[in-house]
């Protein structure tokens, strides 16, 4: 009897395994959910949950005759594949979801229905997910365990993102993310239940797309500090201060663009790269000395300011084409707008630069053969191969429209500082372009025009001066107007004589014996002749005829300072010998 059946020990049993995470990357892999398919997926999901029951006498039955058979602990011991329906039925609600997001990405208009169904099967996975992780609580072993456990949190934190409940969701998808790196912890081929073995590529796939919704909470939870922040938790440092602001972000980071007082860190690799690069060449010449700049230098930094442009031009255009409104989306865009106007202010700043040093070299130029132009009232600026005017001034056009770009960038008017430097280049560009039009009329012989400019000029010139010196960072411009106030006051004389030579008539001049056309006596002191008519006498013409010459000769008349006088003592001591006779003053 001792030997009978009933004396035997019952047989310890066996916990229940399965592979859940990759069981669900293989189906998903195999059916479609890599390209998109997730209808396809749902169906065999589906027809596989169908044939289960099937097999295993779990069907509800219709009609009146229906009766959930639910998946115990107790039935899944006794036949351990009923686990997959719960597995299933949650990847099938998941799928489902997916299906309809897709679709309403893919929508005209944004359909609130089609997104709450969206959100209503997410909560029906959840569920599903929830059972399967009780079930394996109570029956299955440690590892399957673990998995449930990842798997329902996992489900749990693509339901808070879905719902934008990003404080919640974020501590849940680190939660999960934990739970997931501690299953892929474990040594590769080490052994799991009922002899599998750990698969590492499976974790990491589902890890880099876990690491990629965390990362993606954060921006949403910490805004544009999310990346800082990040860092700062893999260096161990707090991600937030005892008051519970974000970390100060370092703006000379080369992924972090700060622009009209908002830091915002680039989050995308290939613009990250653009505006890395465009950073370092701003940086190097602005190391640079203004006169060793380099005109390479400007080409290439504004080429990878245009190249990064674009990059997030179409990064922002995608997102525009979204059609459902959220709170994220709308600070994806806030962001790329904000990198956008950076890059943009940088890539005007250049050319400004570029082009009023090479306007100032040709205004150099030009003040050189400034003499010789007045010296040829005839002479016309396309008779010289070197600076011209009308090239200046065409130069302070286009200074003008890159100063107008940069006030209308979005951002500038929320610095006042640099609103009003900007404006005061404006008005120092527009006494620059002033006083080279009025050089334009002065060599075409225009000088009532010109002098009109040059009045102009002057006037604005002084309203630029005091606009200038009440900004910071103009300090060329300012000295560039100052010395151009002196230059302009010059140009108006000489505009002035030469228009009073053009309208004054030249007074005829001839040799000496001509009749009425004698020249005065003033102009011919060396002839005995003089001008005459009848008794009267033409001593000098009034006023003067003027005559050009030099405002500063290279020579001077210094003849006077080395004339000798002959002495005349001799003389003056024989005439005082003479007495004083009678005849004195016939004998001198």
């Amino acid at each position: 009897a001792s030997g009978g059946p009933e004396a035997m020990e019952p047989e310890a049993e066996t916990p229940l395994s399965l592979r859940l995470h990759a069981t669900v990357v293989e189906l998903q892999r195999a059916h479609g959910v890599r390209i998109g398919d997730y209808q396809g997926y749902r169906r065999y999901l589906a027809r596989r949950l169908r044939r289960i029951r099937c097999n295993h006498s779990l069907k509800h039955g219709r009609g009146r005759q229906f009766q959930q058979k639910e998946v115990t602990p107790e039935a899944a011991k006794a036949k351990p594949e009923l686990l997959l329906i719960l597995l299933l039925n949650s990847e099938r609600a998941w799928s489902y979801a997916m299906h309809i997001k897709q679709e309403l990405s893919r929508a005209s208009d944004s359909l609130a229905q089609l997104r709450a169904h969206m959100v209503r099967r997410l909560a029906k996975s959840v569920l599903w997910a929830r059972k399967l992780r009780e079930v394996c609580d109570a029956a299955a072993a440690d590892r399957t365990q673990k998995e449930a456990r990842a798997y329902c949190t996992f489900m749990e934190g693509q339901l808070f993102m879905e719902r934008e409940a990003w404080h919640d969701a974020l501590p849940v998808l680190e939660a999960a993310l934990e739970q997931l790196e501690a299953l892929a912890a474990e040594p590769a081929g080490a052994p799991a239940e009922e002899g599998h073995t750990v698969d590492h590529g499976v974790y990491t796939e589902r890890l880099e797309l876990l690491r990629q919704f965390v990362r993606f909470a954060q921006y949403n939870v910490h805004g544009s500090n999310a990346a800082a922040i990040a860092a700062g938790e893999e260096a161990g440092g707090e991600a937030r201060g005892e008051d519970g602001e974000a970390p100060h972000v370092d703006p000379s980071r080369s992924d972090v663009v700060v622009w009209a007082g908002k830091s915002v860190v680039v989050e995308d690799d290939k613009l990250r790269t653009s505006v890395a690069k465009a950073k370092e060449v701003d940086r190097e010449i602005l190391e640079q000395a203004p006169e060793e700049r380099q005109e390479s230098r400007y080409s290439k930094v504004i080429g990878l300011c245009d190249d990064a442009i674009s990059t997030a031009q179409a990064r922002l255009h995608k997102l525009n084409d979204l059609t459902s409104a959220s709170e994220q989306i709308d600070r994806q865009r806030e962001d790329l707008a904000t990198i956008i106007s950076y890059l943009a202010h940088r890539k005007y700043s250049h050319m400004y630069d570029r082009n009023l040093r090479l306007a100032l070299e040709l205004a150099e130029q030009w003040k050189v053969r400034t003499l010789d132009f007045a010296m040829k009232p005839n002479a016309k600026a396309e008779d010289d191969k070197g600076a011209r005017p009308e090239d200046i001034a065409h130069l302070c056009d286009a200074l003008r429209q890159i100063l107008q770009d940069m006030l209308a960038t979005p951002g500038t008017d929320e610095d006042d500082e640099l609103a009003d430097a900007l404006q005061a280049k404006q008005a120092f560009i527009r006494v620059l372009r002033c006083y080279f039009l009025a050089e334009c009329y002065l060599v075409s012989s225009q000088t009532p025009e010109a002098i009109a400019l040059y009045e102009h000029a002057a006037t604005i010139a002084v309203e630029a001066n005091d606009l200038l010196c009440a900004c910071d960072g103009v300090d060329k411009e300012q000295a560039v107007v100052s010395d151009l106030q002196k230059t302009i006051a010059g140009a108006k004389s000489r505009a002035q004589a030469r228009h009073y030579l053009q309208q004054t008539p030249s007074q005829p001049r001839s040799a000496a014996g001509a009749g009425d056309d004698l020249a005065p006596l003033m102009s011919n002191l060396s002839l005995k002749e003089g001008a005459a008519s009848g008794n009267t006498f033409r001593l000098m013409d009034i006023p003067p005829p003027f005559e050009l010459m030099h405002c500063k000769p290279l020579l001077f008349d210094i003849a006077d300072n080395f004339i000798e006088y002959p002495n005349l003592e001799s003389r003056m001591q024989s005439r005082q010998g003479l007495g004083a006779g009678l005849l004195s003053w016939f004998t001198g």
